[in-house]
């Protein structure tokens, strides 16, 4: 019995990709705050998590003045990316530093992963600029992050996604993430629901790196690669969402410009149950 039970349980509550709406949401609030703030923050790691695929270890915290440590490591470094995981190069591939890492002269980042949950510690990925759409760019969100941990003298070997309080700095944390995209998608998308609205959390950013390349019709191998995966389960992260609906529709949408003129077409005759009226 509990084997034919488990059969017709519900899918799992997977967790939802942050739409295109939601993302505008969060510039919106982001512009209209402190460079900074909470907000811009969030907008920038999301920006940037929406092309790397972080994994909340990877990023953010679980409390606001501490910070999670590898602790089977002799150093316990912690496990977030630091200011040395950022390296920026111009245009011409050159590798910029110190005072030369301007939002100008950034065309290139690549980052390093230290400590990675499927074991390749140490990987590397770039990343390039998007000139057609600067407010969204992988790039300008990596500067902003890189710039403001030194703004706020996070100390060297100590996690940079941080925001502004008191006149220092806190550890943003996986909650804070959760509860912002949560209030963008009941404000953007008028949900009340409380249980579709845990559908969101730090998760939803590495199912939406899935789900853009998988939108811009990448190749499964490149989602692969590009998002660290060893295998092809990133496929688990594929959603039914609004823009497969609608490319859904588009390819099989059947126009008057596919058929012959109608006074040229041909129908079956109706049969007696289809001629009966009421």
């Amino acid at each position: 019995m509990l084997k034919a039970a488990k059969r017709y349980e519900e899918v799992p509550d997977r967790r939802h990709m942050i739409t295109d709406e939601m993302r505008l949401h969060l510039s919106r609030r982001a512009q209209a705050a402190g460079r900074d703030s909470i907000e811009a923050v969030i907008f920038d790691w999301v920006s940037l998590g929406c092309y790397t695929g972080f994994r909340r270890s990877e990023a953010f915290q679980t409390t606001q003045q501490e910070f999670e440590r590898v602790t089977d490591h002799p150093c316990k470094p912690p496990r977030a990316l630091i200011l040395e995981d950022f390296v920026f190069l111009d245009r011409r591939k050159r590798v910029l530093r110190g005072r030369h890492i301007t939002e100008d002269r950034v065309w290139y980042v690549r980052i390093k992963y230290r400590f990675q949950k499927n074991g390749d510690n140490g990987e590397e990925t770039d990343f390039a600029r998007d000139t057609s759409n600067p407010r969204f760019c992988p790039v300008l969100a990596a500067w902003r992050i890189h710039a403001r941990a030194v703004r706020l003298k996070v100390p060297k070997g100590s996690p940079i996604a941080v925001y502004s309080h008191k006149g220092s700095y806190r550890f943003l944390t996986a909650s804070q993430i959760q509860k912002h995209l949560r209030s963008a998608a009941q404000t953007v998308h008028n949900i009340t629901d409380e249980k579709l609205l845990a559908r969101w959390s730090t998760h939803s950013i590495r199912v939406t790196a899935a789900n853009l390349l998988h939108r811009a019709n990448m190749s499964d191998s490149f989602i692969q690669t590009r998002l660290r995966w060893k295998s092809t389960s990133f496929l688990m992260y594929l959603r039914n969402t609004f823009y497969s609906a609608t490319r859904h529709t588009k390819a099989l949408s059947i126009s008057n410009s596919n058929l012959p003129p109608p006074s040229a077409r041909t129908y079956r005759p109706r049969e007696a149950h289809e001629a009966v009226t009421c």
